[in-house]
């Protein structure tokens, strides 16, 4: 069983893979800021020789696909045009 997480203020956990984790992460790390799907690319793949900018679109989809069966109110909120941000 994975021990990437995301915890709720009600200790509910939502099991998280690598890449989720890895998303999570970079958008904790700097509350509040908002980051470009490209910029998410360059921190997420930067040793990636030419990353897709569709894999975070595929990660934030399955994120909160998971988070919403399992009824976990996901804190990253898109900005249309802007891009991803974490909300506490």
């Amino acid at each position: 069983m994975s021990r990437q997480k995301l915890t709720t203020p009600l200790d509910d956990e939502l099991p998280l893979s690598t890449q989720e984790f890895s998303l999570i992460s970079t958008l904790a790390r700097s509350s509040g800021e908002v980051f470009t799907k490209e910029a998410l690319l360059d921190l997420m793949f930067r040793y990636e020789e030419h990353p897709d900018i569709h894999r975070i679109v595929v990660i934030l989809s399955r994120l909160r696909k998971k988070a919403k069966e399992e009824n976990i109110n996901l804190p990253v909120r898109s900005i249309f045009g802007k891009g991803l941000f974490f909300c506490t």
